[in-house]
């Protein structure tokens, strides 16, 4: 009963946490391909559009750039894993209702995004409107008790931001985010 997309950024999230690991010589190959596994399993098992497309550009730029013997790791052992999440997606695309689930999930109602834009426009609108809101947000937990016009919850990270936050939260983020850039650069 989880959330698709939440239960897709958690997947994403661990692949990502486990490969950085796997580089870095903290876990070794067979447990990255194992864990990597599961959780390409249980983000397709959330039907997500975002996780499909992460997954895949995640996958696009690890193989991009992945060097020979980068943390050890020879160019096989990056061609493994990729054998192994095509036949993840192979066997994935092969069962019936997930096949139809995305199929459904990617065709359906493409000129509004799932129905996102409208959501997008919605709260955009909202947040206009009350200016008050605008700058400070709504708060984090209970912004559906605060606007109560809009039913559906925000599908987009930095709105969700705007709408929690406000102006004075999604400042403060890109500020924190620039300074964590920063220090991982040097």
């Amino acid at each position: 009963n989880a959330n698709p997309n939440g239960l897709g950024f958690f997947a994403i999230v661990g692949i990502c946490s486990i490969i950085v690991l796997y580089i870095r010589q903290k876990v070794n190959f067979w447990v990255m391909l194992a864990l990597s596994a599961l959780y390409v399993f249980v983000g397709a098992l959330g039907v997500s559009r975002t996780f499909l497309f992460a997954i895949v550009l995640m996958f696009l730029l690890l193989f991009l750039f992945a060097r020979k013997n980068s943390g050890g790791a020879s160019f096989g052992r990056y061609f493994l894993l990729l054998v192994v999440m095509l036949a993840a997606v192979y066997l994935l695309s092969h069962t019936s209702f997930l096949y139809d689930a995305f199929e459904s999930r990617l065709t359906s109602d493409i000129d509004t995004m799932g129905g996102r834009t409208t959501v997008f426009a919605a709260y955009n609108n909202y947040l206009f409107n009350h200016p008050l809101y605008l700058l400070f947000g709504t708060g984090a937990v209970h912004y559906g008790d605060v606007i109560h016009e809009i039913n559906l919850s925000t599908h987009n990270g930095l709105q969700q931001i705007l709408v929690a936050y406000g102006i004075v939260g999604i400042l403060f983020f890109f500020y924190i985010t620039v300074k964590a850039l920063q220090l991982c650069y040097k």
